[in-house]
């Protein structure tokens, strides 16, 4: 099952500039998927890192990958509702192994690990241009209730 970005867009609780997935590729209902992410030159965190020669930071790299677990777990739980957020509880053995530049397009892969209800636990990579591996690791995930703030 495919996701086009206004699906995405509708689903993560993370919004632009914010937002690190654009379409899901594929999507196997509680299982996996493959989000894709393409780098624009005229994204804001490359005013700052760095000017002169703009690398994706890895910290973005990471959330590019939990927003795409985030969507693997709201296929199951509700969260498409906007019935609960996942969040992070932990990272285990991320790894970077090429810089990501604007106009990069990125593949995150991710997999499920366990069927815990308690805690979700992902494997994944991610990928550049010609299955060129930029990042790879676990993260665990933990739903809560998502209250949106009134104005």
């Amino acid at each position: 099952m495919k996701k086009s970005n206004y699906e995405v867009n509708s689903i993560l609780k993370q919004k632009p500039p914010f937002q690190m997935v654009d379409r899901l590729e594929e999507l196997v209902e509680g299982k996996s998927a493959v989000g894709i992410k393409c780098v624009s030159s005229n994204e804001d965190f490359f005013l700052g890192h760095f000017p002169d020669q703009p690398i994706m930071p890895g910290v973005l790299l990471m959330e590019s990958f939990a927003q795409t677990c985030a969507l693997v777990m709201a296929s199951v739980d509700g969260s498409e509702n906007n019935e609960k957020v996942q969040m992070i509880v932990k990272v285990k053995d991320f790894k970077f192994v090429r810089v990501v530049t604007p106009g990069d397009i990125l593949k995150v892969n991710v997999r499920r690990k366990n069927k815990s209800l308690a805690m979700a636990t992902f494997e994944g990579e991610i990928y550049s241009g010609e299955n060129k591996l930029v990042a790879k690791g676990e993260m665990a995930f933990s739903s809560a209730s998502y209250n949106k703030r009134s104005e």
